[in-house]
């Protein structure tokens, strides 16, 4: 039970890490640092144990490193992304149409 409850608090702690960074970037970056750890702690075992291991290991949690800060991008990011993309790609259509319309008219044109 206190392994359990530590745990707990130690994830709780990581949360609370994550949500006080000052951009989405960097919450990405601090969500996924324990990977990142872990990471560092195998490779530095392998490169003890079998050094001739230690680049596979790194690269195995490089891959899973990045695996993760997809996942939390896609999870918390990337519908607003996909909302600005569309939003931007609208508002340049309307300024062609705008453009194109104000082609006919005397000194309204982009090239005159």
């Amino acid at each position: 039970m206190k392994m359990f409850s530590g745990l707990f608090i130690g994830f709780l702690v990581l949360l609370a890490w994550v949500m006080i960074a000052t951009s989405g970037e960097e919450r990405i970056s601090r969500a996924c640092k324990p990977i990142v750890w872990t990471g560092n702690l195998f490779e530095s075992v392998f490169m003890i144990a079998r050094e001739d291991w230690a680049d596979n290991v790194k690269s195995v949690f490089d891959n899973v490193d990045y695996t993760c800060r997809f996942s939390v991008w896609r999870f918390f990011y990337e519908e607003e992304y996909v909302r600005q993309i569309d939003a931007e790609r609208e508002n340049n259509q309307q300024q062609m149409i705008i453009e194109e319309g104000n082609e006919g008219i005397v000194g309204g044109g982009v090239y005159e």
